[in-house]
């Protein structure tokens, strides 16, 4: 995995004296990345991080960290509450794919951001996908309890995302609701084969979160900005290994990702003990080893205290485009 991680990053860099970027959460995955880069690329390495001001919680200890340690040009952009909403019409005409990511307008933004400097960005989106991230773990619990709950793989798959699903009778009007218990669910082939359970799982996160959503939002809105977005992670060769790998060595206990961190601290297992303590210095442990938390956009901030007007107006039109589904 090592071996393949450092190929593919040299191969996604641009030539030798331009400068490049990165998306930085402080996260594992956009963190190694990084990392990466900084140890390949000899030109200067830009890092890009966001945050929503005051008011929330953010990760920039993080980022700034990862910043510091592999000596990158970091840049931090602040996206307001005003500028989530006034971007989003001209954020969604560019992604042409309904996406209610919220991270979609940062994305837009920071990629802005960046083409200032750089006209390559990596980012670390693939991470939790491709080597079991902790969105797996209620569907393993489910698996295990699923005949105590009495839940069905499919209804317990959508609402591991905390999105809507368990609110869906209610919001949609009850002809639409009905109307959708009879249509074929697109996830019912993978979730229902003979595969290992967690590589289903993974399968499914891979081609519909992955290709559907989040290759389309980071692509649509890198060009957007005139930028060129490369993700490493979801490099075919990368998925191809990473459903090769035991799913015990990605899922493994409640230790996400395992196989990932142990090929950015340790790199080969032919290293020598010297070399090894040398490759564990291209992330501090610190980052290699703390929990997932994911980019915490304050949407429900946002609806409650900024946009509660513009929302309802919006949403609650008569005339709105979805008057006809919704409740």
């Amino acid at each position: 995995m090592r071996e393949l991680l450092d190929q593919v990053v040299q191969e996604y860099l641009p030539s030798a004296n331009e400068p490049v970027g990165v998306f930085l959460s402080g996260g594992l995955d956009s963190s190694c990345i990084t990392a990466l880069v900084a140890k390949f690329h000899k030109a200067p390495v830009h890092t890009f991080s966001i945050h929503f001001g005051a008011e929330c919680p953010n990760e920039l200890e993080f980022s700034n960290l990862v910043a510091s340690h592999c000596q990158t040009q970091h840049h931090i952009l602040e996206i307001t509450f005003k500028d989530m909403w006034e971007r989003l019409p001209e954020t969604m005409a560019y992604l042409d794919d309904p996406i209610g990511d919220p991270l979609t307008v940062p994305n837009l933004l920071l990629g802005r951001l960046a083409r200032e400097s750089v006209e390559v960005v990596l980012n670390g989106e693939g991470g939790d996908p491709c080597f079991g991230g902790p969105k797996n773990q209620p569907m393993l619990i489910n698996s295990l309890y699923g005949s105590v709950t009495n839940q069905d793989a499919l209804q317990a798959y959508l609402i591991s995302f905390q999105k809507c699903a368990v609110d869906l009778p209610q919001l949609l009007k009850p002809e639409v609701w009905q109307a959708i218990q009879t249509a074929p669910w697109v996830f019912e082939e993978d979730l229902y084969s003979q595969a290992n359970y967690l590589n289903r799982l993974m399968a499914m996160n891979i081609k519909f979160k992955g290709a559907d959503q989040i290759l389309t939002k980071v692509s649509n809105l890198t060009q957007a900005a005139r930028l060129q977005g490369r993700s490493p992670l979801f490099d075919q060769r990368i998925v191809d290994l990473s459903m090769e790998i035991p799913p015990k060595y990605k899922l493994s206990g409640v230790e996400e990702k395992a196989v990932l961190k142990q090929a950015i601290t340790y790199g080969t297992s032919s290293l020598g003990d010297a070399a090894r303590s040398t490759i564990a210095d291209i992330l501090p442990e610190t980052i290699i080893h703390r929990p997932k938390s994911g980019m915490m956009v304050p949407v429900q901030l946002g609806f409650r205290k900024y946009w509660q007007q513009e929302a309802r107006d919006l949403l609650l039109n008569r005339n709105a485009a979805i008057t006809p589904y919704l409740n």
